[in-house]
């Protein structure tokens, strides 16, 4: 494709970029503070684990669900719809301080977030020519890292105790409604949308069904367990947004380049060189991370580079063996998978946390990675990588 070309696309997804830099600060600023507000009150790790969890319950529903919203209203007023119900959860929370009220709210705010991420990854499918949808996802994620890596600075300038991050939490996901809002862009058209399940869609990707699980799995415990281990690293909630905010700037640098780098060279061999690197990055927090600081840094950077991508390789990958009827059905069911990951990811890290103390963490890490890495090897032992497919009408674009 064009560099000319390229641009049409990303005028075409604008709406959707300007959303996801507020909805990104929002979603990326929310799982930290709890984190932190339950690790100040000296809530144990395995509850902390079992609250994250909650919002992953949340969010596996969501995906299953997201798509009947779109059908029955579109893809902008179901981002207002699921935005809202994300907003309510967070001023909810400010009411009710309870953990066990915290959970229920998780799962709620899970649930809407899980639309607001299926409402935009189809939308982005849908306007995105097969030739460019690694480099549109790549787009996306340099669009989503970079905000998200902006967010945990909220812990440094307001109290990490109090109420102030919740209502800035608040603000931004009002404020991702309005450019979708706006947009002269149309809904896409989803005819006849296929629906299969998990079973199903591993049968046409099982590497696709396994990379998004290993992404929930690993992720979604670092950034959810990542406060109790620096609590007990002799870490403040201060330094522990520092090192958050320094990941992920780091991750910005690899998000448009792995998706040029997956259109050209295939999404397994990224896929497979993403699992490696973050299980070295694991390895050097779990031999290193206790004795210097500096090594902890340089793991989560390693950690935050290597698997930020894998979700949108995941993506990628599996809808290059879809049609075109399959992607939402496909985009949904790979959130659901990514979200299986998610609740079992904080729960059993926190609990292998409670068992070996801090370390466990990147046990756990290096564990989860090691079998990505294992399987993305044999997947490419069982079959030759499929050619991206083009979408309908890519042909006459091209032409």
């Amino acid at each position: 494709m064009s560099e000319r070309a390229m641009v049409r696309q990303l005028r075409a997804i604008a709406p959707v970029l300007i959303s996801v830099v507020f909805l990104e600060i929002s979603a990326s600023a929310y799982g930290p503070i709890i984190g932190v507000q339950l690790t100040l009150r000296d809530v144990p790790a395995a509850m902390i684990g079992t609250i994250a969890s909650a919002y992953f319950i949340g969010f596996a529903s969501g995906s299953l669900l997201a798509g009947r919203m779109l059908d029955r209203v579109g893809h902008i007023r179901a981002l207002s719809v699921f935005a809202i119900l994300a907003l309510d959860t967070a001023l909810l929370m400010v009411l009710f301080d309870h953990p066990w009220t915290w959970l229920v709210l998780r799962c709620i705010a899970g649930f809407a977030m899980a639309g607001i991420w299926v409402t935009i990854e189809t939308w982005l499918s849908h306007k995105a020519a097969a030739s460019a949808r690694g480099r549109v996802f790549g787009v996306y994620m340099l669009v989503s890292s970079g905000f998200s890596a902006l967010a945990p600075l909220l812990l440094t300038v307001a109290d990490p105790a109090g109420a102030t991050v919740f209502l800035v939490i608040a603000i931004c996901y009002a404020a991702g409604i309005v450019p979708m809002a706006l947009t002269r862009e149309s809904n896409p058209e989803i005819a006849d949308r296929a629906r299969f399940g998990i079973v199903k869609l591993y049968a046409i990707s099982p590497l696709g069904v396994a990379t998004a699980f290993g992404s929930g799995l690993a992720g979604t415990a670092f950034v959810n367990l990542l406060p109790v281990y620096t609590q007990g690293a002799g870490l403040t909630p201060t330094d522990f947004a520092l090192l958050l905010f320094i990941s992920r700037t780091g991750n910005l640098l690899c998000q448009y380049p792995v998706g040029q780098a997956s259109d050209r060279v295939g999404r397994r061999p990224m896929i497979l060189a993403a699992a490696m690197l973050g299980l070295a990055g694991a390895l050097v927090g779990l031999v290193h991370g206790a004795q210097s600081h500096l090594a902890l840094v340089a793991a989560a950077v390693i950690f935050t580079i290597a698997t930020s991508p894998l979700y949108a390789l995941a993506i990628s990958y599996a809808n290059d063996n879809c049609a075109p009827r399959d992607i939402v059905a496909a985009n949904g069911g790979l959130l659901s998978v990514w979200a299986i990951g998610g609740i079992a990811g904080p729960t059993v890290a926190g609990w292998t946390m409670q068992a070996l103390g801090p370390d466990g963490l990147f046990v756990y890490l290096a564990a989860t990675l090691a079998a990505l890495t294992l399987f993305a090897l044999y997947r490419m032992t069982r079959r030759p990588a499929p050619p991206p497919r083009p979408r309908e009408g890519d042909q006459a674009k091209a032409g």
